[in-house]
């Protein structure tokens, strides 16, 4: 699923930059990953208002403690063009390392309805139910 993120534009002292993402919409992560290297891409400082606590997640190795950021999302379609208004994400700072993998937030589920068809890769997205529906392949 691709994705465009940002620093919330009131928390941040400087213009938000933005980032084209790619994350794996899992629907039992409860929080969006961003990488170490991604606060650097976004511009976010130390002095950043959308920092919040540390926090405990579980991973396959057990517990570990990773700092949350408040940032914002808009999907993109496979064009790059959105295909959601800007989208709250309380999100977990992850050591970047070849092989992570970017899990996607609760925040986009809170806001958008998603789907799936039988026999079809496609992962349909819509703000309204009826989106959806309209969305889905007759099989």
């Amino acid at each position: 699923m691709l994705a465009r993120m940002r620093a919330i534009p009131a928390f941040s002292l400087s213009l938000p930059l933005f980032l084209d993402i790619t994350m794996l919409n899992d629907t039992g992560s409860d929080a969006l990953t961003v990488f170490d290297t991604d606060l650097i891409a976004l511009g976010i400082a130390p002095t950043y208002l959308g920092f919040g606590p540390q926090t405990q997640a579980m991973t396959a190795n057990g517990i570990v403690l990773r700092q949350v950021v408040y940032v914002e999302i808009q999907l993109l379609d496979s064009q790059r063009n959105p295909i959601s208004d800007w989208i709250l994400e309380e999100s977990v700072v992850v050591p970047s390392a070849e092989g992570n993998t970017r899990l996607s937030g609760r925040g986009m589920r809170d806001c958008l309805y998603f789907a799936t068809a039988p026999g079809n890769q496609q992962l349909y997205v819509a703000e309204k139910k009826n989106g959806i529906v309209q969305q889905l392949p007759v099989v």
